[in-house]
């Protein structure tokens, strides 16, 4: 059985009636991949933010341990400046890894 054949055969009505029909279901079925297609677009957003704030988790624990080794023999080293000298540095170390972070 041939789908021409049965539009062909009907009345000029029930062909108005099947071409409407499936201009709606095409239609919807746009309207319906669209919507899943922002939906998907969004959840892969979310997904990627909590990877990206679990990330900057392990990488602050990493950067603290940088810097207590940094900064250790940093401190042991610039003795002969007084408490000013270490606290100077360890600032100015720590105002370069803000600006490379962020």
């Amino acid at each position: 059985m041939n789908l021409d054949s049965l539009f062909d055969g009907g009345s000029l009505q029930r062909k108005q009636l099947y071409l409407d029909r499936a201009v709606a279901r095409a239609g919807r079925y746009k309207s319906d991949y669209e919507f899943r297609s922002y939906t998907m677009g969004d959840e892969n957003k979310v997904i990627r933010r909590h990877q990206i704030e679990m990330y900057k988790k392990f990488t602050l624990s990493f950067a603290c341990i940088i810097f207590f080794f940094i900064g250790a023999p940093l401190g042991a080293i610039i003795r002969k400046g007084g408490l000013g000298m270490p606290v100077v540095v360890s600032v100015f170390m720590f105002i370069f890894y803000y600006i490379i972070d962020n």
